[in-house]
C-alpha cells in the first residue's frame, strides 16, 4: 500500500478551494525553479504557454526577481494576462519568431531558464534554443506525440 501522506495536506477552512487550488498550480512552477532550478534573482526567464501553470509562473518568476521575464503563447488574451502578472515582454509565437526575440531580450546570450508550459511539438526544441549555455529548460507541460530533439543547435 502507497503512502499519500507525501502529496496530501490539510488545508485550513479560512482558505477557499478556489484558493487552495491556485498555491497548487503556483507552487508546480515554484518547484522547478527553485527546487529543480535554482533560480536567483536577476536571472531571465522565459515562460512558453499562458496556461495556468504558465500565466502562475509569471507570478513566480517576476516574484523571485527574475528579470526579463518573458512570456510566449498564441492567444492575445493570455499573453494580456501575463502582462499584467509582471511579464516584462510577452510573444505572440504566431507573429513573431520566439528564438529570434528572447535573443533580443537576453542580448543574445538565451535565457537563463526556461519554463515549457505549452505542450506544443516544437516547444522543446525552441526552448534549447532559447537557453543559454548552463541554463535550465524546466518542462512542465509535455507534446502528445514523439518528439525527435535537435542537439546540434
Amino acid at each position: 500500500m502507497t503512502s499519500l501522506n507525501n502529496t496530501l495536506s490539510h488545508i485550513s477552512d479560512d482558505i477557499s478551494d478556489a484558493e487552495a487550488t491556485l498555491v497548487v498550480t503556483a507552487g508546480t512552477s515554484m518547484y522547478g525553479f527553485t527546487d529543480l532550478g535554482g533560480l536567483v534573482a536577476g536571472d531571465s526567464v522565459v515562460v512558453t504557454g499562458p496556461g495556468a501553470i504558465g500565466l502562475l509562473g509569471v507570478a513566480v518568476a517576476k516574484a523571485l526577481g527574475a528579470k526579463p521575464v518573458v512570456l510566449t503563447g498564441t492567444r492575445d488574451n493570455r499573453l494580456e494576462i501575463g502582462t499584467r502578472l509582471g511579464a516584462d515582454h510577452v510573444i505572440n509565437v504566431c507573429n513573431e519568431d520566439a528564438v529570434v526575440k528572447i535573443n533580443e531580450h537576453t542580448d543574445d546570450i538565451g535565457a537563463d531558464f526556461v519554463l515549457e508550459c505549452s505542450g506544443a511539438s516544437n516547444a522543446l526544441n525552441e526552448a534549447g534554443q532559447m537557453v543559454n549555455r548552463g541554463g535550465n529548460i524546466c518542462l512542465a507541460a509535455f507534446p502528445h506525440e514523439d518528439v525527435p530533439v535537435d542537439v546540434m543547435h
